[in-house]
């Protein structure tokens, strides 16, 4: 299905007969394992006036159809059809299977991703059911599957960026920008190719291009993701290269300071293209039992607290030797490097806890978790937003 439509035994392409009896064996093929309709059948081959003689000749289509694919394997139920086929067995089911276990290893492991990534790509043989594109029923589907074969290209895209092949991808990305020129995701990636690339002319007149072509046709101004890039290259910010040490889906720069129970580094997420602050949880803690039962729980609840004064979470995760949690990255310091300097005054810690109190559902998160005791343990509060487990730690006895 990735291609023109094809069935092959033995290495052998099979005959499937004419365009009405290839859309039977295509419908059946996108919706494999589940049940079609025999009315939606008919509704595709002749909309909504099927001739009298249409469920006979759709009858006939299927069983010179289970010659080709196997009798057992096209069944009919509950008036309908069932076309039965495994990863193994068709190419859209192992593409889909082979993206989705890619994206799941960006996390810890990029170039397996890439790898897995490129593998989905081979799979295809041209555009999604070439042979078919004329079929009416059939457009929204095609749609749906080189939708689903660009966004593979950009993730791939992606985690090669993360692994420092820019060089290899910019041609590529010329590519596919004047393919799709209002993905603005690849107009990002090729920008940030190109300046990697020492060719950074180039990628302030790819930003020039996608901004007209985004005007011109939509009449909308590129994203602020796609702007935020072409300012990072305009003022050459170092989060731009390839540095640092690997980790999962980021890589791990300078230290920036240092708790009783963690150090927080500056990090950057290439995928995303943005700077983050990663703290990291020595194995003392992220191996103790007590600090395993909770983190997962604190850390998740911290993370759907939403308010402008809080830092948020974008992603942690706990491994034997280390815990680590990822938050917005803050250039001006955060509130752990004032409360470094000395304690805080009665009104600035008040001034503090009536921002925090702004929000009902930060309230709830304070009065839990300042029942909790202190143990170095089991410290999870550490693993929260900095604004938060600062204050609590230096602040909240002192107006309770």
């Amino acid at each position: 299905m990735l291609g023109p439509l094809e069935v092959t035994e033995e290495g052998r392409s099979q005959p499937l007969g004419g365009p009405k009896q290839r859309t039977v064996l295509a419908h059946l093929l996108l919706s494999a394992n589940r049940l079609v309709a025999g009315e939606k059948l008919m509704d595709a081959l002749w909309g909504e006036e099927p001739p009298p003689s249409a469920r006979n000749t759709l009858q006939g289509y299927i069983k010179r159809l289970r010659k080709v694919v196997g009798a057992e394997r096209i069944e009919h139920a509950a008036g309908g059809y069932l076309l039965r086929a495994d990863a193994a067995e068709l190419d859209l089911l192992r593409f889909e299977s082979l993206v989705e276990g890619s994206r799941a290893l960006v996390p810890t492991d990029v170039a397996a991703a890439a790898a897995g990534l490129r593998e989905a790509l081979h799979l295809w043989r041209g555009p999604a059911l070439d042979d078919l594109r004329d079929q009416a029923s059939l457009g929204s589907e095609i749609v749906r599957l080189e939708e689903l074969r660009d966004a593979a290209a950009e993730d791939r895209m992606g985690a090669e960026l993360a692994l420092g092949r820019h060089h290899a991808l910019v041609a590529e990305l010329e590519a596919l920008v004047v393919d799709h020129p209002y993905r603005e995701r690849s107009w990002g990636y090729l920008m940030i190719a190109q300046y990697r690339s020492g060719r950074q002319g180039e990628a302030l007149a790819a930003y020039q291009r996608a901004r007209n072509a985004l005007a011109e046709e939509l009449g909308i101004d590129p994203s602020p993701e796609l702007q935020r890039i072409h300012e990072q290259i305009l003022s050459q910010d170092p989060a731009l290269e390839v540095a640092g040490d690997a980790l999962r889906g980021y890589r791990l720069h300078e230290m920036l300071g240092r708790g009783s129970s963690w150090a927080t580094h500056r990090g950057y997420q290439p995928q995303a293209g943005r700077e983050v602050a990663v703290k990291v949880i020595p194995a003392r803690l992220a191996d103790d039992p007590a600090f395993i039962r909770r983190f997962d729980a604190e850390t998740e609840r911290a993370a759907k607290v939403e308010h402008p004064h809080i830092v948020p979470i974008y992603d942690y995760w706990r491994e034997p030797g280390g815990a680590y949690v990822v938050t917005r990255y803050l250039r001006g310091g955060d509130l752990g490097l004032v409360l470094g300097e000395g304690p805080m005054t009665p009104d600035h810690a008040l001034d503090m806890l009536d921002q925090i109190g702004s929000d009902e559902r930060n309230l709830q998160l304070i009065k839990r978790t300042a029942r909790q005791p202190w143990r170095a343990s089991d410290d999870a509060l550490d693993l929260m937003s900095q604004f938060v487990v600062s204050f609590l730690k230096a602040s909240f006895e002192f107006v309770e």
